[in-house]
């Protein structure tokens, strides 16, 4: 049976605060809290009422920029973006939900710098948007 993303995350949220082991993992490289960017990202899907509001923080730049998805209600709740590529018109990335599921998106860049595209969330699409940010 297929849940909505957002049902997903809620209940990842809720398993990593009564189980503290399963926290995220560490970022590939330390940086300064200065050095992070924060946006705004969300999923929005055609049956839900509200979208879902994530952040995404942003380190590094260039070939070695770094990101990952948290939600502003569970602090130290991350998911990491694996194969994050960012190009003039197009960004891919990956993630592990917390129910296990591995989330593919592609995102286009759009004329106000900012990326909208579709998620493909175990063969159920989720359309996502991510902030402006700077590379």
């Amino acid at each position: 049976m297929k849940h909505s993303m957002f049902a997903v995350l809620t209940a990842g949220i809720g398993l990593l605060t009564l189980t503290p082991g399963l926290h995220a993992q560490d970022a590939e490289a330390a940086v300064e809290a200065s050095d992070v960017q924060v946006v705004e990202a969300m999923f929005i899907r055609a049956e839900a009422a509200e979208p879902s509001v994530l952040n995404v923080e942003l380190a590094g730049s260039g070939e070695s920029l770094t990101a990952a998805l948290t939600v502003p209600s569970a602090p130290g709740f991350r998911m990491e973006m694996d194969d994050l590529k960012v190009g003039d018109e197009a960004m891919t990335f990956s993630f592990l939900e917390p129910g296990g599921t591995t989330i593919g998106c592609e995102l286009s860049k759009l004329d106000d710098e900012t990326w909208r595209g579709e998620c493909d969330a175990g063969g159920v699409p989720i359309e996502m948007t991510i902030d402006a940010f700077e590379r």
